[in-house]
């Protein structure tokens, strides 16, 4: 969906995105904790088809999937 904007589920084409957010007080949107302090969380955009309800979720910074992966290392 992030990329073609079509949900896999039913092919509808509407799709919204909902950033994720961190604020002042706290996170107060769609995050990967990382820690006590709400700005080392990591925002994870949510894409969301309006017709079926199907959400994709993506990390869009580099250096936060990075930081995932110095934390949460590679499972095999």
């Amino acid at each position: 969906m992030k990329q073609s904007w079509t949900c896999p589920k039913c092919g509808s084409k509407e799709i919204v995105r909902v950033d994720g957010l961190g604020g002042a007080f706290g996170a107060n949107g769609n995050v990967i904790r990382m820690g006590m302090m709400s700005s080392s969380a990591i925002p994870v955009t949510r894409y969301v088809c309006i017709s079926c309800g199907f959400t994709e979720e993506w990390v869009d910074i580099p250096e936060d999937r990075e930081r995932l992966r110095e934390r949460y290392g590679i499972k095999e």
